[in-house]
């Protein structure tokens, strides 16, 4: 059963040089909508700007004293274009009207005289579509503000087991260093010690082991600082990604790995910090060489994800590989490679959050593990809105 919609939520802005069609407009629709009427376009820009958080729909005829019915459709897309614009139009301009439409001042054109039913069906329609994508808006919002509290909330216990960590392993770490002059220090010859070559190399791996430990600390550390309050940079995905591959290309070359960059030369800038985008790449890359088998491939794809009036653009980066064994069930090499692993998939979701965006990952049977990346085009814009294609 569908939710009662109320019409009277918000106002319906009505412009026309016609006393008569005004009064028509009154007469078919006062009872159930809220109405403002003008008489020219100047006069409709001040009842706009007075009334514009309660305004959910304009309708400005195209045949206008002074100023045209598309000249009050652009202040408006200018103040607010997620409110709804309707041009009216006897058809005789239809290359203007035409040019309204594509251009995007003008959301749908209304033939005149208009069909009395038809006319207040369209504005049932447009009201609906406007409140629910205010709806969806703020759900997005809320959405954001969690992931931001999610962050948030996982810095600080990325912080806290920093801290925690090097406390417990101080004790540890001092024993290592000082056996070798301890047991010296006791007339203990480390040369006579039978199985010496066990004891050395045990000796090295917990070492190893130990510098290991600090760097997953340092990774945490670096993870639980807060980031630039402002993400107002434009990051160019193309040049962060080659930059990326050029740092790892030893490392890569080692396992005779390729990486495959598919972004398109036309691509626009993101709204997100180079320097953690770059990280961001970095991270899901090392964990695709962790889990992945020597000589495999990794291919990297973008594309624009828009929206209406595009207001909430963004640009969507696919990671994916062509080995069937690396699905999330796969273990990595080693008990190190997996914590790693788990780490660089923590870490890479912390910073898509941060810069405004989002990670998702899926995998099916047979195929490899897909990392999906949204990150905002436009500055201040919220995380994954809805998009078309």
């Amino acid at each position: 059963m569908p939710v009662p919609c109320d019409y009277k939520r918000f106002a319906v802005l009505y412009v026309d040089a016609e006393e008569k069609s005004l009064k028509n407009f009154r007469l078919l629709c006062e009872d159930q909508f809220r109405v403002l009427t003008a008489p020219n376009a100047r006069e409709g820009l001040k009842l706009l700007e007075r009334h514009l958080p309660e305004l959910g729909l304009i309708v400005a005829n195209q045949c206008s004293r002074a100023e045209s019915g598309v000249w009050l459709l652009e202040r408006a897309r200018e103040l607010r274009a997620a409110i709804p614009r309707l041009l009216l139009s006897d058809g005789c301009n239809w290359q203007a009207n035409t040019a309204a439409r594509q251009s995007g001042v003008a959301t749908r054109i209304v033939l005149t005289p208009w069909d009395p039913g038809e006319f207040e069906a369209t504005i049932r329609t447009e009201l609906e579509l406007f409140m629910l994508r205010r709806e969806r808006d703020q759900l997005l919002e809320d959405l954001r503000m969690m992931l931001q509290d999610r962050v948030t909330s996982l810095r600080i216990l990325a912080a806290g087991l920093n801290r925690e960590l090097r406390d417990l392993l101080q004790a540890p770490r001092i024993f290592v260093e000082r056996v070798p002059m301890h047991l010296q220090a006791s007339g203990v010859n480390l040369a006579n010690l039978s199985d010496r070559e066990f004891w050395q190399d045990l000796y090295g791996h917990v070492k190893a082991q130990f510098a290991r430990i600090d760097e997953v600390l340092n990774t945490l550390r670096v993870a639980s600082e807060e980031p630039p309050q402002c993400v107002a940079d434009r990051a160019k995905l193309r040049e962060i990604i080659h930059r990326e591959l050029g740092h790892l290309k030893a490392e890569l070359e080692a396992r005779q790995m390729t990486v495959e960059d598919f972004i398109p030369e036309d691509l626009p800038d993101t709204t997100a910090l180079p320097d953690r985008l770059q990280r961001l790449f970095e991270l899901l890359i090392r964990y695709k060489m962790a889990r992945l088998p020597s000589s495999a491939k990794v291919q990297i794809a973008a594309r624009l994800l828009e929206t209406e009036n595009h207001t909430r653009d963004q640009v969507e980066i696919t990671v994916t590989d062509d080995s069937p064994g690396s699905s999330p069930g796969r273990a990595p090499s080693s008990e190190s490679s997996a914590s790693e692993c788990r780490l660089n998939r923590t870490l890479s979701s912390i910073i898509a959050c941060e810069q405004g965006g989002t990670l998702d990952a899926h995998s099916e049977e047979g195929k490899g593990t897909t990392f999906i990346i949204r990150l905002p085009v436009n500055p201040g814009m919220g995380s994954q809105p809805s998009t078309r294609n």
